[in-house]
This record gives C-alpha cells, structure tokens and sequence, in this order.
C-alpha cells in the first residue's frame, strides 16, 4: 500500500490508513510512497533490519518479497544504542553502561548476526553482516541503506501504542517517515 509518511502531529490530527493497519494486522505491510512514476517491482538489494531481540520473524518475509522481486543481495543489519547520557542528580543507582557494556552488546549482535550469513549463502543467497553503534537507530538504518545501495528495507514492529508511542516513538515510524525507498514492516511478538 502507499503511504505519505506522515509526522507524529499531522497522524493524531489526519489519521493515516497505514499507520492504522501496521497497528492492527498480523501480516508484513510492503509500504510504498506515492511517486510520479510506478515504483520499480524488482528489489535487487535488501537492507534487513534485525532488532534488539533478534527479531527473526522479519527475516523471511524480505526472503519472499525477494525471491518475488529478483533480489540478489541482503545486507543484514543491527544497530546498537549507546545509552543516552546520564544528567546528574540522578535519584536511582544507574548501571554502568559504558564502553564495555557497548562493546559487548555489539560482540553479541555480530555474534548472532554473522552465521546468518553463510547459511542464507548456501541457500544460494547472497548477504552482507553490519553492526553499527549509534543512534538514534532510524537514522542508522536509513543511513545504511543509502550507503549499500537498499532499494528495499525489512524491519519488524512491535506496534506501540498511545503514549508510550508518542513519547517514545518507534523505529519503524522514523523509518517509514525518513525513508526512499518501499519500506516491508512485519509485526513481531513482543
């Protein structure tokens, strides 16, 4: 379906028929924006999305849209959040989050992520691995696929709602708002 990739604001007071759908349905949304021109049909390289838990789930449906579309490539990605910075007072013991709780969050994330690759290979699939430390992870994610030239990108949604959705906002908000190109979303389990 298209999507204008509405705010926040112009949402709560407009209303978006996708925003609404990616919040009540339990199948991946392949949203497109509306172009003068048809959108291309066929995505030659896939920029996949994998979450803070390792949402497989978003995983297959890229794999489907792919060998639909004559994929040929996948990069599959993880984005770690350093956390935000700590304003002193602060009432409550923090934990300590620095370099080595970051370093070891992306140990773990390439951990995961690297034995993908050559399995999704033997199945004669051709993929790439990148852990990026940074935030916010939109952003990332939209960076990324500028820089590996996605013309697609996967992701999951755990499909926040209310406040905590306002407050809080979600990835794949900021990446269906920020991005170019089709954007699959595919809600996952919480």
């Amino acid at each position: 379906m298209t999507t204008h990739g509405r705010g926040v604001f112009s949402r709560m007071w407009l209303g978006s028929v996708a925003d609404r759908l990616l919040r009540t349905v339990a199948v991946p949304i392949l949203l497109l924006r509306p172009h003068d021109s048809p959108p291309a049909t066929g995505y030659r390289r896939i920029l996949v999305a994998i979450g803070e838990r390792a949402e497989l789930e978003v995983l297959e449906p890229a794999l489907t849209v792919g060998a639909l579309a004559g994929t040929t490539s996948y990069v599959l990605a993880h984005v770690v959040e350093p956390p935000p910075p700590v304003i002193p007072p602060v009432p409550v013991h923090q934990p300590n989050l620095g370099p080595e709780w970051i370093e070891a969050r992306h140990r773990a994330a390439v951990a995961f992520l690297e034995p993908l690759a050559p399995h999704l290979c033997a199945r004669g699939v051709a993929t790439e691995t990148h852990v990026v430390v940074g935030r916010p992870a939109a952003a990332e994610l939209l960076d990324l696929a500028r820089t590996t030239g996605a013309d697609l990108i996967a992701l999951g949604t755990h499909g926040r709602r209310g406040l905590e959705r306002l407050v809080l906002g979600s990835v794949a908000d900021k990446v269906v708002r920020g991005s170019d190109v089709p954007v699959l979303v595919t809600p996952v389990l919480a």
